[in-house]
């Protein structure tokens, strides 16, 4: 969260309003727009008491090593020049009722898996207010889901590769290999015989990640000298993809 200083003759607390929370969902985690598919749609559901409008936009965000999305001024795979969004603005949405956004590509689309992200934000028209000697900010809530274009017949699979465990011994590390030029996703799972220890579920890796290590909060000291199984699941049915056993000795200790 961005912070934002005040000088004031009076040290004034800061309120973080959280009344936006919630007001709104959507209807889709992402938006695939496949070779045949020229465009797609997703609903805004308003799910307040009262009228809401709200700001849709494209952004770019490109994944680091850790997994982690973080807003880029240019991304290398960017699929917003080759994207219509409309409405740009939804005005006075009614309460429990939706609005439709329409996603549409343009241009010529070269080969390949372009990417964006569609961030759909709350508007608030209050301005921040003070009261009682402290200043009120109310922050609008957004939400941010990723728009793919695969303009390529190429096929793209996660393997597993190295297991090993963190300095302190307290994580167990899944480094996981990414072959083929786009997007994947996937569940982790980490098993025990059939108990399951832990589970990670709709992790992705994007484009510009060959390969992804993920940390889990399993300790070497509770599951020494035992045999562990290491699974990938498909996100929507669950099914198996690929699985590594592995017996856990001091070799997998960094």
């Amino acid at each position: 969260m961005t912070k934002r200083f005040f000088t004031l003759v009076l040290l004034v607390t800061v309120f973080v309003s959280q009344a936006w929370a919630s007001t709104f969902k959507l209807d889709r985690h992402r938006v695939v727009l496949d070779q045949d598919m020229r465009r797609g749609e997703l609903r805004i559901y308003n799910t307040s008491d009262s009228l809401q409008s709200y700001r849709i936009s494209l952004i770019d965000m490109q994944m680091d090593k850790e997994g982690i999305l973080k807003f880029a001024q240019q991304y290398e795979f960017s699929a917003k020049p080759y994207l219509r969004v409309g409405p740009r603005v939804a005005k006075d949405v009614l309460p429990k009722q939706f609005q439709k956004v329409r996603l549409m590509k343009k241009g010529k689309i070269p080969e390949g898996e372009f990417r964006a992200h569609l961030m759909v934000e709350a508007l608030s028209g209050d301005d921040p207010t003070e009261q009682s000697g402290a200043i009120q900010v109310k922050a609008n809530y957004k939400v941010v889901i990723p728009v793919f274009i695969k303009n390529t017949s190429s096929v793209t699979e996660l393997s597993i590769g190295d297991i090993t465990f963190s300095k302190d011994a307290s994580n167990l590390i899944v480094r996981l290999n990414k072959q083929g030029p786009g997007h994947t996703s996937a569940n982790l799972v980490v098993k025990e015989a059939e108990e399951e220890l832990f589970r990670v579920n709709q992790f992705s890796l994007y484009p510009e990640l060959s390969q992804r290590d993920m940390t889990l909060p399993i300790e070497y000291k509770e599951v020494a000298s035992k045999k562990l199984t290491i699974q990938l699941e498909d996100v929507e049915s669950k099914e198996p993809l690929k699985s590594l056993d592995v017996t856990i000795t001091e070799d997998l200790l960094k």
